[in-house]
């Protein structure tokens, strides 16, 4: 008898997470690859591609027993094409990752934000389904929003709905209109409070976190 598998990606600035999901919805094995944005789109494709052969490989799954392959993208992607207008943290803009990776598989690929994907994991699994109307925020290497109005995902007319890491504000959170380089994420990510904790320990700060060798292995 075949089995029936989904393979989910997350897409992270830093790393790539693979899961092999069985057909009753559980994760049977999961993979961790680094994200390679050194060598570009070339470089982060051939890393999915390696992700999904190796979870595959370790499991013997074959392509067949794969159901679908779900991508979840940090940045503005359109999920009926798998175009990517803007992936900041990734270095990418203009870019059909869809296209590119139906040339190593023939399995079906949902593309799709990373962040509405989490909330429908959380809409799905953790809140009421009837739960219908709600924000969800991601903090990591950047800031993400997803926005949920009447059960679905609102992804506003040019998918950027709930980029909430892109307002510009400042420290304090208040709203600016003109300073393109202070944004939520710039200030609040993961990213920018490990810049700020080595900043602060460079100039010689007290703090209990001069016991690890860098402030990010705690965060």
């Amino acid at each position: 008898m075949t089995k029936n598998f989904i393979i989910s990606i997350d897409l992270g600035g830093t790393k790539i997470l693979s899961a092999l999901i069985n057909s009753a919805n559980k994760i049977v094995a999961k993979e961790k690859i680094s994200t390679d944005i050194m060598n570009g789109k070339e470089g982060l494709i051939k890393a999915i591609v390696e992700s999904v052969k190796k979870i595959m490989s370790d499991n013997e799954v074959s392509e067949r027993e794969i159901k679908a392959i779900c991508l979840g993208v940090p940045g503005t992607v359109n999920p009926y094409t798998g175009l990517i207008s803007s992936a900041p943290n990734l270095g990418i803009k203009n870019f059909n990752i869809k296209e590119a990776l139906l040339k190593y598989f023939s399995i079906p690929l949902l593309i799709e934000n990373d962040v509405n994907l989490a909330g429908l994991g959380i809409k799905n699994f953790e809140f009421n389904k009837d739960t219908n109307n709600m924000l969800v925020v991601f903090v990591g290497t950047g800031i993400g929003g997803a926005l949920f109005f009447e059960g679905k995902i609102y992804r506003g007319s040019s998918f950027f709905a709930g980029e909430i890491g892109h307002m510009k504000v400042n420290s304090k959170g208040n709203l600016l209109s003109k300073d393109k380089n202070s944004t939520f994420e710039t200030i609040a990510s993961r990213t920018a409070i490990v810049r700020d904790i080595k900043k602060e320990l460079n100039k010689g700060k007290k703090s209990v976190l001069k016991e690890y060798k860098s402030p990010k292995k705690i965060l």
